[in-house]
């Protein structure tokens, strides 16, 4: 849909996807985004075509814009076609006044309001793109230290001739020895060709010339394979990214007068009014220079994009490094060819990635990344981790013969090694332990480039899937893992940590472990010295100053809070019972989640991970006073891993989760009396004009559908996570830890995910509802998974919950479960817990009013019923009924009831632990079966044969039912819906 900027438009909503400026094309309309989220779009390719659609088809975000912001500028500023295309990327609301470029001035001298909210607008942008350009050039800078670590860490064999390039510190040859072949005895030697670069150049040809400067320094000693290339500090020797960090990305515009020109829009606009009605010039002078900043900064992004994209083919692309990997892979073990990797050769003809990078980073990726950049370095020397990829944590000691676990970007464990010759994970540096840091890191990328560009590079590049697909197979076919865990990244003796920010230094590799997991440094490495790993923690100095400065609440807002921290700070007893205490926390608590709203919506345009203010929009940490320097130094560890993964199970930090609810992706979630926020709106529009303004009215736009979750549902579930009102206190401080360490605390979302998928391999019916499946010839009841989203709450509590089994009224949604980010009990069995509670909420939600029936209630209906009537039910014994007594007397519902019978039948029957009594086993082999392979070997015991007999005639229904289906699309040549096919799958696997 393409938007008219002929029509003056106020406040009007309009839908995802809309078209509101096209490169190339004049705009004659001055679009305010007052809601929503939109993209700014660049043309890749040669020659700009003539239909929209084809723009946007070869088009890639080069930037966000968020609620607030103004389009179509740069027509204005340079009386030429519109440099960029902007298309929106949620549900947004906008206002459009129709104007000539020679008219503007006089618009805005007669509408101020207009003038003072498109000054204000494209300050904000600024700031967007200024911070936007500091996370494009960390991306890159991954990208180009994985294809440096690459370059560095091939075998002698694969170098190519670097006679031509030969390092200026090693000593000069005698002439004729360094005479080249061109040279003409008595003439001058010719120009000696260009050092080859990482954007131009073959592999083997730059890894020559990398490895030649590197084997100069004295501190440098390169091995074939090593994975702790990946901690740049060989690249930093090199001083490869110079141009990046010695030109931050303020210097790209004039800042101090920005800071000014800032500073002025910022006055109330009765001043601005009464300044710009009395002068003109200056009023259209700081719009244009403001105009003229955007510009710059928008180019520079642009160029920097296209950097990042080239490199990005250059690494995973057809013809790409990646792909060149295998042919060099054995070549440092010898001869053999790892288990389950095929020995390939290069790709045939040129090596190199199509295209090169358009505005090479030493002009645009010029700067570094500062503590609000993505990921910002924060190893410590101990073993801590800087913008790792995923799986890399603080976790795991690497000290001697200890080794650490890591996981997978899917969240599986993995082997600790794989066998065949030079493919030693546990040994010395090897192909496939590098491999298998490759991977990782490149999924680091891959997460960030989804959110800054909007691309994913695990589809669209075919380097990528091989890279993945390499890794599993050789795990696979050791024989250490089944092939269902396939996509298992590999268990290694030594852990990954990321690539820092720009110029950042990491101090050693870290493993991923389990929670608790000790700190720890690299087999064979020291780890640094303390001095070193606090130095890190710089950035952390006046944090709350640094908070509420960034979110500019206001000096009595900001006094208010600093002093109630302060407060806090002194409290011997944080969760004292006192009336003192009570109000001090509560006070904290609804300012707390003031300035989370505020923060989280100044960043929902760029990146969620920025230093600041993400330590507290994902952690809670509002001050580094409140925790001790070893935990800071846990904590830093922890920020710079992924907080967000997919798969197999849906696991995020609150702003993740915030940012669903932003783009419309899933609904506000209803609070604690099941109001939801469609139901507020009817509510508020059926209100007499009277009665409106006294409560807190809301809009249907993105901004309200997130201030919507912050005041009334983030407080409640904050105080029922924490456990009880004592401990209700959203911000992280030492005493809310209750004495536990933070690494054995933090739930790490892969291995939160995997614990959750473990019981999902037991009870692999587990998010199964039952849909209704519309098709051509009619429709058709069919069972759908749908896995719930699983959140983590910033700050510490000792309770989870399962707050909603579905989003809204549909059915085939996903529910929402709420975890405390740092988790102060059992885990295993909280989680089970809520899950059980999950799927006793889906029965009762699928069987509607008859949930308590034994025949249309499904499980529900068929638990209650057992339990109803326990007593003259022939199947129990005396003793059984007895036992069901005292349990009904113990418990205090029938969900809670059903949680602690389903953690028994997963934890305990699952491995031949008799515990339930007949009928609740029927009941839980009926409706909870275990997967197949497990169901037959327990058929083996008459226990269970009977059970499984019945189980089986029902499946079998099923099946002979949905075959008649599946004949009638055959007849009819129609393709069988996918949940049809997926239902079958369930039926038959």
């Amino acid at each position: 849909m393409l938007f008219d900027p002929a029509q003056a438009l106020n406040h009007q909503s309009i839908p995802p996807g809309t078209i509101l400026t096209i490169q190339g094309r004049p705009n004659r309309a001055l679009i305010l985004l007052h809601s929503g989220l939109a993209e700014l779009l660049a043309f890749s390719g040669e020659e700009l075509p003539i239909r929209p659609e084809q723009i946007m088809e070869q088009s890639h975000r080069v930037g966000l814009l968020k609620g607030e912001s103004v389009c179509g500028v740069s027509s204005f500023t340079r009386d030429e076609p519109e440099q960029w295309s902007i298309r929106t990327v949620s549900e947004c609301i906008i206002s459009s006044t129709p104007v000539e470029s020679q008219e503007l001035l006089e618009t805005f001298q007669k509408n101020m309001a207009l003038n003072l909210q498109v000054l204000r607008a494209l300050r904000q942008r600024i700031d967007s793109a200024l911070f936007l350009a500091k996370n494009y050039r960390y991306l890159w800078h991954k990208l180009a230290s994985i294809a440096d670590s690459i370059a560095l860490a091939l075998p002698p064999q694969a170098l190519g001739d670097v006679r031509a390039f030969e390092s200026p510190q090693e000593p000069p040859q005698p002439e004729e020895e360094s005479q080249s072949p061109g040279t003409v005895h008595g003439g001058q030697s010719p120009e000696p060709p260009e050092k080859p670069t990482r954007e131009t150049s073959p592999l083997g040809e730059y890894a020559a010339y990398l490895q030649g400067r590197a084997r100069a320094l004295e501190s440098v000693n390169l091995e074939p394979w090593d994975p702790n290339l990946f901690l740049d500090r060989v690249q930093e020797a090199l001083e490869l990214y110079g141009d990046l960090d010695d030109h931050p990305v303020e210097n790209m515009i004039d800042y101090p007068q920005y800071l000014f020109l800032k500073r002025l829009i910022a006055k109330d606009d009765k001043t601005l009014a009464g300044i710009f009605s009395q002068d003109e010039p200056s009023n259209f002078y700081v719009f244009q220079l403001l105009s003229q900043y955007l510009a710059t900064l928008l180019t520079a992004n642009r160029d920097l994009v296209q950097a990042i994209l080239d490199l990005t083919s250059r690494l995973y692309g057809p013809r790409g490094w990646v792909l060149e990997l295998d042919h060099y892979g054995f070549m440092a073990s010898g001869p053999g060819t790892p288990p389950g990797i095929a020995a390939e050769g290069p790709p045939a003809g040129d090596q190199s990635a199509s295209g090169t990078a358009s505005g090479t980073a030493s002009g645009t990726a010029s700067g570094t990344a500062s503590g609000t950049a993505s990921g910002t370095a924060s190893g410590t020397a101990s073993g801590t981790a800087s913008g790792t990829a995923p799986g890399a944590s603080v976790a795991g000691s690497m000290a001697g013969s200890e080794s650490g676990s890591s996981v997978s970007p899917d969240g599986s464990n993995a082997p600790q090694s794989v066998g065949g010759a030079g493919y030693s994970l546990s040994g010395e540096p090897s192909y496939g332990r590098f491999l298998t840091y490759l991977q990782r890191f490149s999924w680091r990328c891959r997460v960030d480039g989804l959110k800054l560009l909007g691309r994913d590079i695990s589809r669209d590049y075919p380097g990528f899937k091989h890279l993945t697909s390499r890794t599993a197979s050789a795990a696979t076919a050791s024989g250490l893992l089944s092939a269902g865990a396939a996509g298992a990244e590999l268990r290694t003796g030594a852990g990954a940590a990321g690539v820092g920010a720009p110029g950042a230094r990491v101090g050693a590799v870290a493993g991923v472990g389990a929670p608790g997991a000790r700190v720890g440094a690299v087999a064979g490495e020291s780890g640094g010295g303390t001095s070193d790993r606090l130095g890190r923690l710089d950035k952390y100095n006046g944090l709350l100053a640094q908070l509420l400065g960034f979110a500019e609440m206001g000096s009595d807002f900001n006094r208010e809070f600093t002093e109630l921290i302060q407060r806090l700070a002194g409290m011997e007893d944080v969760f004292s019972s006192t009336k003192e205490a009570q109000q001090l926390r509560s006070q904290i608590s609804s300012r707390y989640w003031k300035l989370y709203e505020r923060c989280f919506l100044k960043v929902i345009d760029s990146d969620l991970k920025g230093f600041i203010p993400g330590i507290m929009l994902h952690l809670g940490l509002v001050d580094e006073t409140l925790v001790t320097r070893e935990e800071l130094i846990e904590l830093d560890a922890l920020y710079s891993q992924v907080l967000s993964l997919e798969q197999p199970v849906p696991v995020m930090t609150l702003p993740y989760f915030l940012e669903k609810i932003y783009t419309g992706t899933v609904q506000p979630s209803i609070t604690e009396m099941g109001e939801g926020f469609a139901e507020t709106l009817r509510k508020q529009r059926k209100q007499p004009q009277g009665k409106r303004g006294k409560q807190k009215e809301y809009q249907d736009t993105p901004e309200d559908r997130v201030r919507w979750e912050l005041s009334l549902i983030a407080p409640q579930l904050s105080r029922l996570l924490a456990g009880g009102r004592n401990h209700a206190l959203p911000v992280l401080c030492s005493q809310s830890l209750q004495g536990g360490r933070i690494s054995g605390l933090f739930q790490d979302p892969h291995s939160l995910s995997s614990r959750i998928e473990a019981v999902h391999q037991r009870d692999f019916t587990l998010f199964h509802r039952e849909t209704v499946c519309r098709h051509h010839f009619g429709s058709d009841l069919v069972k759908k998974s749908v896995a719930p989203n699983i959140v983590l709450y910033p700050g510490a509590g000792s309770r989870m919950m399962m707050w909603q089994e579905i989003d809204g009224t549909k059915k085939d949604t996903p529910g929402r479960i709420m975890v405390p980010a740092f988790f102060a009990g059992q885990a295993d069995q909280a989680i089970t817990h809520v899950l059980a509670h999950l799927r006793w909420e889906l029965s009762r939600v699928v069987a509607g009013p008859n949930w308590m029936d034994a025949v249309e209630g499904g499980l529900s209906g068929a638990y209650y019923d057992y339990l109803a009537f326990y007593k003259k039910n022939p199947h129990l014994s005396s003793a059984h009924k007895e036992k069901i007594k005292d349990f009904i007397g113990k418990t205090r519902t029938e969900r809670e009831r059903f949680a602690l019978d389903y953690y028994t039948w997963v934890m305990h029957e699952y491995e031949d632990k008799v515990r339930l009594n007949p009928v609740a086993r029927d009941i839980f082999y009926r409706f909870c079966p275990f997967p197949k392979e497990r169901r037959q070997e327990m058929a083996k015991r008459p226990l269970f044969s009977d059970l499984d007999m019945k189980y089986n005639n029902r499946t079998r229904k099923e099946i002979l039912k949905l075959e008649s289906r599946f004949k009638r699309f055959e007849k009819a040549e129609k393709p069988v819906p996918e949940d049809m096919q997926a239902y079958m799958d369930y039926l038959t696997g």
